[in-house]
């Protein structure tokens, strides 16, 4: 018995000083952080960072990210939130500053990612409620909603499409805003139409399979705690500093060509497309297809601060990537999807080519406010020919 208590007592000693030893040097490491960040000259920030709402935005933003939930088949959506910039409803579906529509209005659903649903942005300058202040003309006649959630890609939004039809919403239109998160996804995994990081997916279900297994064995116990320190380690920045970073996926020398990455992407969002044409044939609603602009295609006169993230994306193999799949995907999207859709698709990459203010907010594609009023009057055309044939006057859109 007491060479057991002394076995017992030398391994929780060795565990002790083990995890002493981690916390200190996961204590040091944040603290060089600290002091690092501190002596360094600031990054440049642009204007729009600096407005005097952005503080409390910033605030409200963090709050209601972390709130999300989770949902089946699309993994998440918005929890409700009531705040001064950001509001949302119980659906998960963010305010869109608009008159109030009769209850035979015509109906307008607006998917996207976090550009969509309006990152660094007020809830009445999102691309939604930028749109509803063009047609306010129509009156009581017509009801956009503003269905973006964060992260989100192009068959993840079909997905939440079908959910809604399925339960008896009954869109006339349905417009799909996107590119980015389709672009950073399949760099991510190789693989076109993927969710973003769904290799977390993949961690979170091996994670719970072990903790919260049937079975109380000792093995499954035995299972559960080892997958649970495992979890804690990678919660160590220290760790994660000294992990070589690598691409998701297959090994960079197995990964087709950029041009090969491209196409398959592409072919993927064609594909797509066609499946919400049966869905709209069937269900009554015209789609409306956007490619959305983005920093890493752009080709406008790029800021201080826009060429700052820029020249940061390119500074490891993820990012030059991604840069050039995103390039040859916007340089040959409008041949594959226009195919399928026709005058429905609206190729927007360009859209910023002739502007010389700061645009981009960060290497994920966000947009400041001042940017929706052109998307939304690239809109404009496509969505007011929609309405018409739905009974809405064309004149009554504020060009």
């Amino acid at each position: 018995m007491s060479k057991l208590v002394g076995v017992i007592r030398n391994a929780w000693l060795i565990v002790g000083l083990t995890l002493a030893l981690l916390a200190g040097l996961e204590g040091l490491y944040r603290l060089q952080g600290f002091v690092r960040r501190s002596v360094q000259p600031p990054e440049l920030v642009a204007a729009e960072s600096e407005a005097a709402w952005m503080t409390d935005y910033r605030r409200e933003d963090k709050t209601a990210t972390e709130a999300q939930q989770w949902y089946p088949y699309v993994y998440h959506r918005a929890r409700e939130f009531s705040g001064r910039f950001i509001n949302i409803d119980a659906s998960g579906t963010r305010r869109t500053v608009q008159q109030a529509a009769a209850p035979q209005a015509v109906d307008v659903f607006m998917f996207g990612g976090s550009t969509m649903f309006g990152t660094f942005q007020r809830d009445e300058w999102t691309i939604p409620s930028i749109l509803a202040k063009r047609f306010e003309g129509c009156g009581a006649h017509v009801r956009f909603t503003n269905l973006g959630q964060s992260g989100r890609v192009f068959t993840q939004e079909v997905v939440d499409l079908m959910l809604r039809l399925r339960d008896g919403s009954t869109p006339s239109l349905v417009v799909f805003y996107d590119g980015i998160n389709d672009v950073i996804s399949h760099v991510q995994h190789g693989r076109p139409g993927w969710p973003q990081n769904e290799g977390n997916r993949s961690r979170d279900f091996k994670l719970g399979g072990a903790v919260f297994w049937w079975e109380a064995t000792l093995r499954s116990e035995a299972r559960a705690a080892g997958y649970l320190a495992m979890a804690g380690l990678t919660r160590l920045r220290f760790l994660q500093k000294v992990q070589p970073f690598s691409l998701p996926g297959p090994l960079p020398d197995m990964r087709p060509s950029t041009s090969d990455d491209a196409q398959a992407l592409l072919t993927s969002y064609a594909a797509t497309i066609r499946v919400v044409e049966g869905l709209g044939r069937e269900f009554g609603f015209v789609p409306i297809y956007v490619w959305q602009p983005a920093i890493h295609s752009t080709r406008k006169s790029l800021s201080p601060v826009e060429a700052q993230i820029l020249k940061g994306i390119q500074e490891d193999g993820f990012g030059q990537r991604l840069i050039e799949v995103h390039r040859q995907a916007a340089a040959g999207i409008q041949s594959v999807a226009g195919q399928v859709a026709g005058d429905r698709f609206l190729n927007l990459s360009g859209v910023f080519d002739q502007e010389i203010g700061p645009i981009f907010a960060d290497w994920l594609g966000h947009t400041y406010e001042s940017a929706n009023e052109p998307l939304a009057a690239a809109l404009v055309p496509s969505v007011t020919r929609v309405l018409a044939e739905r009974g809405v006057p064309a004149t009554c859109s504020q060009r």
